[in-house]
């Protein structure tokens, strides 16, 4: 039982996180646009109005996801992949690319790009743990469910 309200803290700090900066890059849509037509790299900065609307919409989405228990392991899957896409994403720009432009919202846009790594590396393994968590979660409960039919 502890272990599941270790889940839903671990939820709700990945919410906290993406709602505060996926709501400062939507509040901040041309500076975000901008910044993200500014990426060195080539995929970002030609579609930037699609990733300035994506990236935030997408962290919602997930924030919503984690909130709905019955697919909430769905949540913590897909901030994994997105964890794992700005923390690769980061730390290959941080080797090659000299100035790095951040659209980053809320307080990570006051953080150095260590610290970016850093955190993006805690919400990654947080993530992670998220979904070996419900998967834990979900596999034993189906098995106590199938325990109780066949004593039925």
């Amino acid at each position: 039982m502890r272990k599941k309200w270790v889940t839903t803290f671990v939820s709700l700090c990945i919410i906290a996180l993406l709602i505060s900066t996926g709501r400062d890059k939507l509040m901040n849509f041309p500076i975000t646009r901008l910044q993200m037509s500014e990426s060195p790299w080539s995929l970002v900065s030609n579609n930037a109005y699609f990733f300035a609307w994506a990236v935030p919409l997408t962290e919602m989405i997930i924030c919503l996801m984690l909130l709905w228990l019955p697919i909430r392991k769905w949540g913590f899957i897909t901030s994994f992949i997105l964890f794992s896409a700005f923390t690769i994403y980061i730390g290959v720009l941080m080797v090659f690319v000299p100035h790095l432009p951040c659209s980053c919202g809320a307080i990570m846009a006051e953080l150095s790009w260590w610290q970016h790594l850093g955190i993006n590396i805690v919400f990654l393994i947080l993530s992670f743990w998220g979904v070996s968590n419900e998967f834990y979660y979900s596999k034993r409960e189906q098995i106590s469910k199938d325990k109780f039919i066949a004593h039925s």
